[in-house]
């Protein structure tokens, strides 16, 4: 599988990107787009949501992550979380240049499955640096909004 960074939106101040892993050319296996299932699940489900949080990541993406802890706030080794109203979280990082890195979403619940959503997207962080090391990562400008 290969990494590949999808952008989400371009704003002012940063560019935020979803990452995905896409299988090499013959391997027979599914892409995994997590925060792209997320979403188009969300917006079949419960369109107000997913409009607060498109309406957040684009505020984010012109000014900066907000410092009011209900909309945004750090979850542990430099990973974070957006946070609509309605219980949608999206866990994140910074990279270098201004990019702001998604991994995965899912709606709000207890402290159990947070930690357990911390570690899923610290996976993701650790595969997305080793394919940045080795120059291995795949960016796709077209949005997913």
């Amino acid at each position: 599988m290969r990494v590949v960074l999808h952008r989400v939106c371009r704003g002012q101040r940063y560019a935020i990107y979803a990452l995905e892993e896409r299988p090499v050319v013959g391997e027979n296996v599914e892409p995994n787009r997590p925060l792209e299932d997320f979403l188009n699940e969300l917006e079949a489900s419960d369109a107000d949501e997913h409009a607060r949080l498109v309406r957040l990541l684009e505020f984010v993406a012109d000014n900066e992550p907000p410092r009011n802890k209900e909309k945004c706030r750090s979850v542990g080794k430099d990973l974070f979380e957006f946070k609509t109203r309605g219980g949608v979280r999206v866990l994140w990082f910074y990279d270098a240049g201004r990019l702001i890195i998604c991994t995965h979403g899912f709606p709000k619940s207890q402290e159990k499955r947070l930690s357990r959503e911390v570690k899923r997207a610290e996976e993701w962080k650790k595969k997305y640096q080793i394919a940045r090391q080795t120059q291995q990562v795949i960016v796709i400008e077209e949005t997913i909004l």
